[in-house]
């Protein structure tokens, strides 16, 4: 955080990020045991935790990197528990959280947005706008929660048809790792199509309807499993 605190830069955050996933955050946990102990969560016992508002007057969780940090927040001190990043972020996530404020008082710290959270809770980097589902990544596919607007679908229509090779477009709602439910779009491409052309092309075509804290992600079907619950479960577009 300090690196970027100094000068922020693609290669900074992107670093920033690969940290934050390996490490281990502090919680201030009004309720837990007294016992002048570290808690440490398994990631299956339910804590309190304290929320706040950011500098936009939204809903932010309260995490601190040190028992330092959170000294310099309180210096009374008060019951914490340690978890892992990835925790946190799912964390944020189930509970709504629009931001996650990091060490409010120093030595060094700093916020990520309800985007970077949903990226992080999800196992991407927030930096990159194509991403990977790694192997072994919870990946759960079902018809779409809300129907979509008549425009949204239209739009994605005309995009579509404007591009002979897109063959087909499946509307779901997908929910990768521990990140929340949201529309997913896979796209039947035929031979020689560039996904890395077509899908950015879909995208802007839908993105002046995609509100904000909303997202949507695009998917090239391959033959996997996947692919196979998308087309079997999707709201045909094309």
């Amino acid at each position: 955080m300090l690196a970027v605190a100094q000068g922020d830069s693609p290669e900074k955050r992107r670093a920033l990020y690969a940290a934050l996933r390996k490490s281990t955050l502090i919680l201030a946990t009004p309720g837990a045991p007294a016992d002048g102990k570290t808690h440490i969560s398994d990631g299956n016992t339910q804590i309190r935790f304290i929320a706040n508002t950011d500098n936009t007057g939204k809903v932010a969780l309260l995490a601190f990197t040190s028992e330092a940090a959170l000294l310099a927040w309180r210096p009374v001190g008060c019951t914490y528990t340690a978890l892992p990043a990835t925790a946190v972020f799912s964390l944020a996530v189930e509970q709504q959280m629009d931001s996650i404020v990091i060490n409010p008082r120093g030595p060094t710290g700093g916020f990520l947005t309800r985007r970077e959270i949903l990226a992080l809770a999800e196992g991407w980097d927030p930096s990159e706008e194509k991403q990977s589902i790694s192997k072994g990544t919870k990946v759960l596919i079902a018809p779409p929660a809300i129907p979509p607007s008549e425009e949204f679908l239209a739009a994605l229509r005309t995009r579509s048809q404007a591009m002979p090779t897109v063959r087909g477009l499946y509307l779901v709602t997908g929910t990768i790792g521990d990140g929340e439910p949201h529309y997913l779009v896979g796209v039947e491409l035929g031979p020689g199509a560039n996904p890395d052309v077509i899908i950015p092309a879909l995208l802007q075509a839908v993105q002046p309807m995609i509100g904000e804290g909303e997202y949507l992600d695009f998917i090239p079907l391959r033959e996997n499993t996947v692919s196979a619950d998308i087309r079997a479960r999707g709201l045909r577009v094309v």
